[in-house]
């Protein structure tokens, strides 16, 4: 029988479940209490097809958000409405232009990768994606 172990707000956050020993040796301790590891890395597929919704020129970084139409994307990126229940739902990511592509808001592409990181609790990064612009017809 393995060993568990549930500490107060650690049995809160994750719902109750155990942690064997070698789960818990992944947090590290401070004056505040107990905090994740700051690698959040996760390796797995990922494709998604959305319009571009905002671009970062100081840090070349492109927001896109799987919204359904360039008008709703185009919404989005002057209103921000919705942007929570999008980044939950995997919806809206960001990747960082590193070959200089140009990209208009309301561009509908689709990124697919190997890996994504996550910044905090919502936002997630596309690592090095491969990126297809999408025509739409009219």
């Amino acid at each position: 029988m393995k060993k568990c172990a549930v500490m107060g707000a650690l049995g809160i956050v994750f719902g109750g479940v155990c942690l064997s020993e070698v789960e818990i040796s992944k947090f590290k301790g401070t004056n505040n209490g107990i905090q994740q590891k700051e690698n959040f890395s996760h390796v797995k597929a990922f494709d998604l097809t959305g319009y571009v919704v905002g671009i970062h020129k100081s840090s070349n970084i492109i927001e896109v958000a799987n919204v359904e139409t360039k008008e709703a994307a185009m919404d989005f990126s002057e209103k921000r409405y919705n942007f929570i229940n999008l980044a939950v739902e995997d919806k809206f990511v960001l990747f960082k232009n590193e070959d200089n592509q140009e990209y208009e808001i309301g561009e509908k592409i689709n990124l697919s990768a190997d890996k994504i990181e996550k910044i905090n609790h919502l936002i997630k990064i596309v690592i090095e994606p491969t990126i297809t612009k999408l025509t739409t017809e009219k």
